[in-house]
């Protein structure tokens, strides 16, 4: 059981740091995934994610249709935003 809660401390802290810059640069978190290999936080886009840097365009398939997104790390953790296609 240990070594489980020291990777989700880890997690944690990555969060916690990737959650002040993401204030700081006044982009809001919608959703926080801790169970990936990464954590994954979903933002709401808006102009100041354009300031993230190496962010990456990704397309999948989905029932209801296309879902286009764009990706950056940042501080160990892999951010996230729906773009419109």
């Amino acid at each position: 059981m240990a070594s489980i809660n020291s990777i989700y401390s880890e997690r944690l802290i990555a969060v916690a740091a990737a959650m002040a810059r993401l204030n700081k640069m006044g982009i809001s978190i919608i959703e926080i995934d801790l169970n990936r290999a990464r954590p994954v936080m979903t933002v709401q886009p808006c102009a100041a994610v354009n300031n993230l840097k190496g962010a990456q365009y990704s397309r999948r398939g989905t029932p209801t249709g296309m879902i286009s997104r764009m990706q950056a790390k940042l501080e160990k953790c892999r951010i996230e935003w729906e773009v419109r296609a």
